[in-house]
Parts: structure tokens; sequence; C-alpha cells
């Protein structure tokens, strides 16, 4: 994961950071989605060599998936996989 912040973060995307070894991404980009996606689908395809397929959100995207979040404060938080994004 470590290789894919740096070609990302080479690429002209700040803030790069990966979650576990899940493959998911967050970065800041001044770029639409689209050109994102196109953009960080190439440099993988490229320079890791496999062709993905992709999910892109936004911010807004990610903050209404947080409110809608099933999982209130009485869940059980060993049988769920939690992180806090800062």
């Amino acid at each position: 994961m470590s290789y894919l912040i740096d070609i990302l973060t080479e690429a002209g995307s700040q803030h790069v950071r990966t979650y576990i070894q899940s493959g998911n991404i967050i970065l800041e980009s001044d770029l639409d989605l689209e050109e994102i996606r196109e953009r960080v689908h190439t440099l993988i395809k490229e320079k890791i060599g496999v062709n993905l397929k992709m999910v892109i959100k936004n911010k807004n995207d990610l903050e209404e998936i947080v409110h809608e979040n099933p999982f209130r404060e009485d869940y059980l938080h060993n049988r769920v996989q939690k992180k806090k994004f800062v």
C-alpha cells in the first residue's frame, strides 16, 4: 500500500492514505471524479499491472454514508471493523 501512496502522490494527489490492505484509497485532488478515476486506474494498471474496477466517492458521498451508518452507539464493537478518519 505504501507504493500505491507513493505513485498517487507523485502523480499530483494530495494527502493520500489507504485503509488497511483493502484497496480503499482516500486522497485530495483538484480533478473531477471521472478524471480521478481515470488517473488512478491508469496508474495502477501501468505501475502495478492490475486492471481494476473502481468505485469513486466524493466527500459529500462519504458524509452521507457515515450519517446513514446502521451501527449506532449500542452495537457490539467486537463484531464490526471501525476506524475513524482524521
